[in-house]
């Protein structure tokens, strides 16, 4: 809706404006927005570099909150997974929802519980631009 036109607005004035990154950084084969990857939430929408446009909170392993978490900011500048949107893969959908439902348990209990998960690094080609081959190349 209007808060995501509006995220993404900003999120493309970080990358041009402020970060000064690359042309069409975060941007995939439909435009600009949040991506995930498939073939949409209908399986209707079929891109060559297989992102749709994700503007609900939509998972295909049904997660419990429909939100969106893109992924906005490398320490390496431009990434691959600029506007990813991180929940849609199981894995960090669980790690984040877990969060989410321990805050709002320790909301309703009002207590001080720690309510933080962690996740694997999203890694990809081009964020390695610094990494030397380890022993298995």
């Amino acid at each position: 809706g209007e808060e995501q036109a509006s995220f993404e607005e900003f999120a493309y004035d970080l990358y041009q404006n402020v970060l000064e990154l690359k042309e069409g950084a975060g941007e995939s084969e439909f435009g600009q927005g949040i991506f995930q990857f498939g073939r949409g939430e209908f399986g209707n929408d079929t891109w060559p570099d297989y992102r749709f446009h994700i503007t609900s909170g939509w998972t295909f392993h049904g997660s419990q909150q429909e939100i969106l978490t893109p992924f906005l900011q490398s320490d390496f500048g431009y990434h691959s997974v600029l506007m990813l949107n991180t929940h849609y893969e199981p894995f960090r959908a669980r790690a984040q929802d877990t969060s989410i439902v321990c805050s709002e348990q320790r909301m309703e209990a009002q207590d001080y519980r720690e309510c933080g998960t962690i996740t694997d690094l999203l890694w990809s080609p081009t964020a390695a631009k610094d990494v030397e081959d380890g022993p298995a190349g």
